[in-house]
């Protein structure tokens, strides 16, 4: 105990707690003013908790913005919430480029927000004894839904150039000076394309019944944006854990197995991911190695033999080269669609004397999001030969 100079004694709890106190404010006043890339830079390099903290303060209300608009429950955002930052502080090294910590976070918590739904939608199942019971709100998402319900999934669907500056002249309320800066982009393109993303989300979301203008998405954007607190106990909690979890020590008592559980699902997805891209370019360079191969091997034609040509093709531009192609209809049978448009392509191509040799199936042009309505779309390439 020690006299504090105002008429009173102090113990060493209320000493340390208010030297902390002013520690973390000198610290976080030295951080507050790097960019998102030098702080993620000096966080990998040092490990340091007030610079988990900064980035946190900076993107936290947008990660919980999303985690609230997803799963519609205090206690399940505040899981995907904390799950979220502890993938940041386990992947940090792993993001690149490093000013794109924002919109690295917001896919991540999209995709932490949507396995914490299915793992509650699987929960409320077993407790039913198996009769499905629907999620609080379920109802009125497949009736009544509004634009903040389906405002992330459409996002999600955006080219990258549009959903960034969304993500964070919107959803993280930076100037467009400022998302320009951060991007390496001159102001015209960041308004341009910013002004399209609002466009295009705006048409998306009509599509799904949300008849909603660019100007009143925009309004909309920033309203959800204004009302993103993060609550302090909350995030106090997140940043210990997180740099437990960075230096790989236990995280009891700091947050739930739930969340530890959960960012573990996400790390394990984000793993098998990468192995899968990694494999699909190995073999598809083995693949384009073979037809070379093939091509080069090929004799000259020599006393009467056959020389052949080869090409190979996806199965969109074979399915281009239908007569009478079928275009999209609302509600209609859209895989019965493509196989006709790409029978009438095969039968063009057999037409000028093409011969289908082999099917190549990798994928290289869609993406799965996990846990959500969308599945593999595999668009394989067609390898043809004709005589020469």
């Amino acid at each position: 105990m020690k006299w504090s100079g105002r008429g009173r004694l102090v113990n060493d709890g209320e000493r340390n707690a208010t030297t902390d106190g002013i520690r973390i404010l000198f610290e976080g006043g030295a951080v507050g003013g790097l960019s998102d890339g030098q702080l993620l830079d000096r966080f990998v390099a040092r490990r340091e908790e007030a610079v988990f903290e900064a980035i946190l303060r900076r993107h936290g209300p947008m990660v919980w913005g999303v985690c609230r608009r997803v799963l519609r429950d205090h206690h399940d955002a505040e899981d995907a919430f904390q799950a979220t930052f502890l993938v940041l502080a386990r992947k940090a090294a792993s993001v690149m480029p490093r000013e794109k910590v924002g919109h690295w976070l917001y896919g991540v918590a999209y995709q932490t927000a949507m396995k914490a739904r299915a793992g509650r939608a699987k929960r409320r199942s077993r407790e039913s004894q198996g009769i499905p019971l629907p999620e609080p709100g379920l109802a009125r998402e497949e009736h009544q839904d509004d634009c903040r319900q389906q405002l992330d999934r459409e996002l999600t669907r955006l080219p990258e150039k549009y959903r960034v500056p969304i993500i964070l002249c919107e959803l993280e309320g930076k100037s467009h000076k400022e998302a320009a800066e951060q991007l390496g982009w001159p102001m015209g393109t960041l308004s341009g394309r910013l002004s399209r993303a609002r466009t295009m989300l705006s048409k998306r979301l009509s599509r799904q019944g949300a008849s909603l203008s660019a100007g009143s998405l925009a309004l909309l954007l920033a309203e959800d944006s204004a009302s993103a607190a993060v609550p302090a106990p909350l995030m106090s909690s997140t940043v210990k854990a997180a740099s437990l979890f960075a230096a790989g020590f236990s995280t009891n008592g700091a947050v739930s197995a739930t969340v530890v559980a959960l960012a573990q699902g996400v790390l394990k997805a984000m793993f098998l991911g990468k192995f899968k891209n990694i494999t699909a370019a190995i073999l598809a360079v083995a693949f384009a190695g073979i037809l070379v191969h093939i091509a080069l091997a090929e004799p000259p034609a020599q006393n009467g033999k056959i020389r052949w040509e080869y090409k190979a093709l996806k199965r969109l531009d074979i399915e281009k080269l239908a007569t009478t192609p079928t275009g999209p209809k609302t509600g209609g049978d859209y895989e019965g669609m493509n196989a006709r448009n790409l029978t009438q392509g095969l039968n063009t191509l057999a037409d000028d004397g093409w011969e289908l040799v082999a099917i190549e199936p990798f994928h290289n042009e869609h993406y799965k999001q996990v846990n959500t309505e969308i599945n593999f779309n595999f668009l394989p390439t067609y390898v043809f030969k004709r005589q020469k």
